[in-house]
């Protein structure tokens, strides 16, 4: 990997502003080599790092590059024999960290792997034998641990605990340009009423600008989604803006006791009642099993878009009986592109008997790279890129896992 762009939220950035003014962080940069080249002859072969910006914490990770006929499906990985793998390669070596100032950089590898001896989580990282002769992916991860942060919101939550579909952030407008202030939007869950006693009440869609006072409620626009009931098991799901027009959002709308959902876009009406699009997706057009379902407020279907399609998983957690994780794929039109029953999340031999289904309930797209769709949830720990642009031309099945 040539280049690694990393800027890292926890709703303090790296950046100071005026208020009003546009919202404009320094990022941290790290480039390196397109390639190493190194004899595998126990020697040690120096690696160029650049980091600009920002300081950074870095550490070298060295992966195998296998071909696609040789990645292994369904491989037990953790100590207590639970969590799976599916076709990703190895991972033969992990450096200490370092610490690098912004400038030019090097970092050493004598050829030797790297594994955890301690058998258990965190573990102690020991050399055990030079790695075998052949090509390697490399890359370097980093992050900035050092320059001091300033808060960008103070009552809006990053995440809603298993629930961060709840909250995005809508970095481009409508023409597909950077926001100069970055929103921070989102929906209140079912389970969580209100925002921190600030309000907004449950089943309400928020949107804020960033870069104003972080302690401004005021700033929070506000649309209201009605018809939602505990009374009726009715549920909203995270919503997701249309990037062309972002006065309109879409909504998964769930019965939780029927196991149903359907898709629905919505136009925004602030500090009002938000209007439901007719004759776009809704119950006749676009309704959809999901069987995932404990009940109001848990395990949530996530729901995304690229600019190019809109995605919604729908995990597999309850019934257990049944394998059920499944990626709906929707155009902009409202037509179903395709589904997927996602195979690899299904773990029947698992550690625990109702946990057989991976909860596919944590999905991220992003537009700068359309159709690659990164899932992942509760259960299994299992994080896989799937490629949308095959699912959209009927592949299906085994072929949809990039990695």
């Amino acid at each position: 990997m040539k280049k690694i762009l990393s800027v890292t939220f926890a709703f303090m950035f790296f950046a100071t502003w005026s208020f009003a003014a546009p919202f404009s962080p320094t990022p941290l940069e790290i480039s390196v080599q397109d390639w190493i080249t190194y004899a595998f002859d126990g020697t040690d072969v120096d690696i160029p790092v650049d980091v600009m910006g920002k300081p950074a914490k870095c550490y070298l990770i060295i992966n195998t590059r296998l071909p696609e006929d040789r990645l292994p499906h369904q491989v037990t990985n953790g100590f207590i024999g639970w969590h799976y793998v599916n076709r990703i390669d190895t991972t033969v070596y992990i450096s200490g960290a370092y610490n690098f100032a912004p400038g030019s950089h090097t970092i050493t590898w004598d050829g030797y792997g790297t594994e955890n001896t301690s058998g258990g989580y965190g573990g102690t990282y020991e050399s055990f034998d030079n790695v075998a002769p052949g090509t390697y992916d490399y890359y370097i991860w980093g992050y900035d641990d050092q320059s001091p942060r300033e808060p960008a919101c103070n009552f809006l939550p990053i995440s809603f605990y298993w629930q961060p579909q709840y909250t995005k952030f809508g970095e481009y407008d409508e023409a597909g340009l950077p926001r100069a202030n970055p929103l921070i939007w989102g929906n209140v869950p079912y389970m969580y009423d209100n925002l921190h006693g600030v309000g907004p009440p449950r089943w309400t869609a928020f949107k804020l600008e960033l870069g104003s006072d972080p302690n401004d409620v005021s700033k929070l626009q506000t649309t209201f989604m009605s018809g939602f009931s505990e009374e009726d098991q009715c549920d909203a799901i995270p919503i997701s803006f249309d990037p062309f027009d972002q006065n309109y959002f879409y909504n998964f709308h769930v019965y939780t006791e029927q196991k149903i959902g359907a898709l629905f876009k919505w136009h925004w009406v602030g500090d009002g009642n938000a209007e439901i699009v007719n004759g776009w997706g809704g119950w006749d057009d676009l309704a959809f099993l999901t069987a995932s379902r404990r009940g109001m407020g848990e395990y949530m279907e996530a729901v995304r878009n690229d600019g190019k399609y809109i995605y919604i998983a729908s995990p597999g957690r309850n019934p257990y009986e049944i394998q059920h994780d499944v990626l709906y794929i929707v155009d902009f039109d409202g037509k179903k592109v395709a589904d997927q029953l996602l195979d690899y999340f299904y773990t029947p031999f698992s550690w625990e008997p109702i946990y057989t289904n991976g909860t596919v309930n944590r999905m991220f797209a992003h537009r700068d790279h359309p159709y690659h769709i990164l899932m992942g949830g509760e259960q299994h720990c299992m994080m896989e890129m799937v490629d949308a642009s095959r699912l959209a031309a009927d592949h299906g099945d085994d072929e949809y896992v990039m990695w």
